[in-house]
């Protein structure tokens, strides 16, 4: 997406003031019909005995956060089943069904990373 900023007001210190502005967003990709949307999952209130995975796109930097995130968990959480689980394809390629299907059947929780 393109946001476009227009009509802004700069005050003395050089900070943008919102009351002006007009957003207009592009899509560059041309009309795409709206996004179905879905409620948030039901959150897990304990995570004893409970499996997380921790998905990993694949981007730089997300293995790090992951496992380093995966490592305070398993101090704070001694009784999870923590899994790292990172994409087989490239972080912008989509996943096979049955790649998610996994995360869909076995996991309670699930962690994702973005890196860079």
């Amino acid at each position: 997406m393109l946001l476009l900023l227009t009509n802004y007001n700069k005050s003395l210190r050089g900070v943008f003031t919102m009351s002006d502005t007009i957003y207009s967003c592009l899509e560059p990709r041309g009309d795409y019909p709206d996004s179905k949307l879905y409620p948030l999952a039901k959150r897990v209130e304990d995570l004893n005995n409970k499996t997380v995975y921790f998905v990993d796109n694949r981007k730089n930097g997300s293995d790090v956060i992951l496992k380093s995130l995966m490592d305070l968990m398993r101090e704070s959480y001694p009784g999870a089943n923590l899994f790292y689980y990172p994409k087989t394809t490239g972080f912008a390629q989509p996943e096979s069904r049955e790649w998610w299907e996994d995360i869909e059947k076995n996991a309670d929780a699930v962690v994702v990373s973005v890196g860079d």
